[in-house]
């Protein structure tokens, strides 16, 4: 990926969070860009846990789940 974390959280509208691990009960912040099934967001970085630990905060990026959620708000 060629933007940083601050290029892609402004470009998706989103802000790096503290989230606190499920597993280890420590607190890491969302660094690490990813895009899933029509979201942008920020998840936890790899600290030793297993991946289905990871924690992430996300918006939609696609039209339909743009659409999706406007209904619901």
């Amino acid at each position: 990926m060629e933007e940083t974390t601050e290029e892609w959280a402004e470009r998706y509208g989103i802000e790096p969070e503290m989230m606190k691990c499920r597993n280890c009960g420590k607190g890491h912040m969302t660094t690490v860009p990813i895009r899933i099934k029509g979201y942008a967001g920020l998840e936890t970085p790899d600290h030793g846990c297993p991946k289905k630990f990871a924690a992430a905060v996300f918006t939609p990026i696609d039209k339909a789940e743009i659409n999706f959620w406007n209904r619901i708000l």
